[in-house]
């Protein structure tokens, strides 16, 4: 939520996430590859929808080359899930879906402006460096550029993960980033995503989703066990 809210700092529970993980992807490219799903497009049982359908969500970490490596692209694709949608007040609902509806909107950037991340370190962590990542929430546009495109089915922010912009909150973005690269071939992380809610319509805060990322080597990046790489029910 934004500075100056009442509420600010306060850790409440989300609710369920209202997305559901469908694919999780790593994409290397030659050179930094922006609108990923462009040139991936969506089979048409996904890509054709009915009006008024939700579009796939689709976040992409643009992360550089590590130890000769070739850069890597790691796509998390997200559909909708109104079953979990059941308890939740119909007021959170509606706000909740005027969020998600507005990351939709022609020429809209609200995905790429409001989408915040949620990191945990789940296992392979000291106790200094959980203590730095472990439930930071941040806004990552604040810290790192984001863009976003639309095509046939989805919606796609791009995050550059070497695109860091100045300021405070960039800094210390740096600075877990820093930490964790050189560990993550054996670090368990998980990641939820949200939408920053900055008005008092715009909250509570829901997950759209979340992913565990499980001793992700970027230097050698196939997975042998698809199992190792799971979403995670927060």
């Amino acid at each position: 939520m934004t500075k100056g809210h009442k509420n600010k700092g306060l850790k409440e529970p989300s609710g369920p996430a209202g997305f559901r993980l469908e694919d999780l992807l790593l994409i290397p490219s030659g050179k930094k590859a922006f609108h990923i799903m462009e040139q991936y497009p969506l089979p048409p049982t996904y890509a054709c929808r009915q009006p008024g359908a939700f579009p796939s969500y689709v976040i992409v970490f643009l992360v550089p080359s590590y130890h000769g490596g070739p850069r890597m692209n790691l796509l998390l694709r997200y559909e909708r899930d109104t079953s979990s949608d059941e308890g939740i007040e119909p007021a959170h609902l509606q706000a909740y879906k005027q969020m998600i509806d507005r990351c939709a909107e022609p020429g809209s950037t609200f995905f790429a402006d409001r989408i915040k991340v949620l990191p945990y370190l789940a296992a392979g962590a000291g106790w200094v460096m959980s203590k730095l990542v472990n439930n930071q929430p941040g806004l990552i546009c604040a810290a790192l550029e984001t863009r976003q495109f639309q095509g046939d089915g989805y919606i796609e922010v791009d995050i550059d993960a070497e695109g860091f912009k100045s300021g405070p909150f960039s800094t210390f973005a740096k600075k877990i980033i820093d930490v964790v690269r050189p560990k993550v071939a054996s670090l368990v992380i998980d990641l939820a995503f949200m939408l920053q809610g900055n008005e008092e319509a715009e909250l509570p805060e829901r997950l759209i989703g979340s992913i565990r990322l499980a001793r992700l080597d970027l230097a050698n990046p196939f997975v042998e066990d698809p199992s190792e790489c799971e979403s995670k029910k927060w």
